[in-house]
């Protein structure tokens, strides 16, 4: 079985922030993936919210998926 992390990189007060999912279904963490890219789009002022995590898109950097193995 594979599941992933969505990793994102944050803007903060004195540079940048990691914030990391806990382990995601391959499906879930595509689609929180594509949450991201959609509220980047969207513009700095859009609401970025994730099951995890709620920030301004403005903050978000980046947003990469790691892939992890489960035996």
């Amino acid at each position: 079985m594979t599941v992933q992390i969505l990793l994102v990189g944050l803007r903060g007060p004195g540079g940048f922030l990691r914030a990391d999912s806990a382990p995601l279904s391959e499906s879930d963490a595509q689609q929180q993936l594509a949450a991201v890219a959609e509220a980047k789009k969207a513009g700095p002022d859009t609401l970025l919210q994730l099951p995890w995590l709620v920030v301004a898109s403005g903050d978000v950097v980046f947003g990469r998926l790691i892939p992890m193995a489960v035996p």
